[in-house]
């Protein structure tokens, strides 16, 4: 496993993480069509789970988790307004270059935070999280790296 930031979450990463934040079990597989694919484990045929690209699970998570959804000049902004404890809310915001992108970017910050863990076989250097932070990199191998 390797730390990446919620922010800049795609793909199949995204995947995962949306995974984990709903308490899934998955896998990571390799699918001949389409490369690497998070599976559900216990399901029936073991199907492969694609959020960023199903409508009618996001609108579930925007009513549940009361996102917002805002269009913009660079993309989608999704905010929600958490409650943390009884009189104290928590604004938690994503953005994304469409609107399932942004809402389950969303979704993991509320659940997981800001830094998540995920395969590090799903995490391209660009990506990983020290490329966006200051931390020295020895005590962690961001993948591709030596």
């Amino acid at each position: 496993m390797i730390k990446h930031t919620s922010r800049f979450l795609d793909g199949v990463a995204l995947d995962w993480a949306v995974a984990r934040a709903e308490k899934m079990q998955v896998f990571v597989d390799v699918n001949d069509e389409s490369g690497k694919v998070v599976r559900e484990m216990g399901v029936d045929g073991e199907p492969v789970f694609r959020p960023r690209q199903d409508w009618a699970f996001v609108g579930g998570i925007i009513v549940r988790e009361r996102i917002v959804l805002i269009p913009s000049v660079t993309g989608w902004f999704a905010t929600s307004h958490h409650v943390k404890k009884k009189y104290s809310q928590d604004t938690v915001e994503a953005m994304g270059d469409d609107p399932l992108t942004s809402v389950l970017r969303c979704l993991v910050r509320i659940k997981l935070g800001n830094v998540v863990e995920i395969p590090v076989e799903l995490a391209g250097i660009e990506n990983c999280f020290y490329q966006y932070c200051d931390f020295p990199r020895n005590d962690r191998t961001c993948a591709g790296q030596g």
